[in-house]
């Protein structure tokens, strides 16, 4: 078999080899490679410790020591060397609390969560496939290296792993790693919240199809205010758009945001937008302008996206909505500024006042929106 690596990944390949140390391509870009996917970022797993990366290479920065990481510059592109190495013991099913360093990839491919993402390949050996990963890929199943209660109990966001990668190739889940996610689901309590969001969002990014997530028993502990039937998320590829298609149906959205520690912006968007998208809004160009000067056009284009995603015909107010979308619908599209309205002996809050009724007024007329006419 023969992968398609670019050059910079070669290059920083080759020059590991000229130094005397081995190199492969490891893990998710080499599964992708091998269902013809384009890798968004190339892993490199060496026997060369880090101390020796840092030698063969001028531009290079520190990234995860303590992992036997070193990130290398390389035409532009960053690829980070790992050391192969061996896991500690785990606890409170999280990280090891140490890592050792081996000589032998095969150490480092045993430590891996599922067999699609424990293949390393070089040009010169070829595939390196310890567990049957390409054979699993072929059939389309995720299944665990090795034990996978073992895995699990390692570390327990594998679990919402397994999942995504099912959600996002389309894949089945490996019956006996499936009844083991279901045994150990409630290990998740023991995970950061900023890990299983970070898990959750790239989940709805990369796939639509949660069932397993609920099957499994954990959304019972993450999404504990979602009902699976009533979601839809037939939306655009985009982190907000995907929130607040999984939230529609929830009356309080604030115990999710609150439980999995999302930042501000995304939080506020969303409520936003999920407040546009239930708000009655008149379907006229004035209405349409309101709702505009209220949450934004993006905020508004989106609240339409999810409007449409569970079932309502859109179409007149899309129609309107780009009709209207470049017309006067805020403030500061007024010809007029609160400076002239102050020369003209208004002060205090008055001004405020003033701007919002000539608003009012350019929004059901644009043709008033000149100097003179205001």
């Amino acid at each position: 078999m023969k992968l398609n690596i670019p050059h910079y990944v070669k290059d920083v390949m080759d020059t590991l080899n000229k130094n005397g140390y081995e190199a492969y391509v490891v893990g998710g870009a080499v599964r992708d490679a091998i269902l013809g996917l384009s890798p968004d970022d190339w892993d490199v797993t060496t026997n060369a410790l880090t101390d020796d990366v840092k030698r063969c290479f001028d531009r290079h920065f520190e990234t995860g020591v303590k992992h036997g990481t070193i990130t290398v510059l390389m035409d532009k592109k960053t690829i980070e060397v790992t050391t192969y190495r061996i896991d500690g013991e785990y606890r409170n099913n999280r990280r090891p609390e140490s890592v050792s360093f081996t000589s032998d990839i095969k150490d480092d491919l045993k430590r891996r969560d599922f067999t699609i993402n424990a293949m390393a390949y070089n040009d010169v050996e070829g595939l390196m496939d310890l567990y049957g990963g390409v054979e699993d890929l072929k059939k389309q199943v995720i299944r665990c290296v090795g034990d996978a209660d073992t895995r699990f109990n390692e570390d327990a966001l594998r679990m919402l792993r397994a999942i995504r990668f099912a959600a996002r190739l389309d894949f089945a889940i490996d019956e006996q790693t499936f009844c083991s996610i279901k045994r150990n689901c409630h290990l998740l309590t023991n995970i950061s919240a900023e890990r299983i969001q970070t898990e959750l969002v790239k989940m709805l990014e990369t796939g639509d199809n949660l069932k397993l997530l609920f099957q499994s028993g954990i959304a019972d502990i993450i999404l504990p205010e979602v009902d699976f039937q009533y979601v839809k998320l037939n939306v655009p590829c985009d982190k907000e758009l995907k929130i607040s298609a999984l939230l529609y149906n929830v009356n309080s959205v604030k115990g999710f945001f609150n439980r999995l520690k999302f930042d501000n912006k995304t939080k506020n968007n969303v409520v936003k937008i999920l407040q546009c998208s239930r708000e009655f809004i008149e379907e006229t160009d004035y209405g349409i302008k309101k709702g505009l000067n209220k949450y934004g056009i993006e905020i508004f284009e989106k609240a339409l996206l999810i409007m449409e995603c569970y079932g309502k015909n859109t179409e007149y107010l899309n129609d309107i909505f780009n009709k209207v979308k470049s017309e006067p619908y805020c403030i500061k599209d007024l010809a007029v500024t609160g400076n002239d309205i102050v020369k003209l002996g208004i002060n205090g809050k008055d001004v405020g006042r003033v701007m919002d009724c000539i608003l009012d007024e350019v929004m059901k007329n644009p043709s008033l929106n000149s100097r003179k006419k205001l």
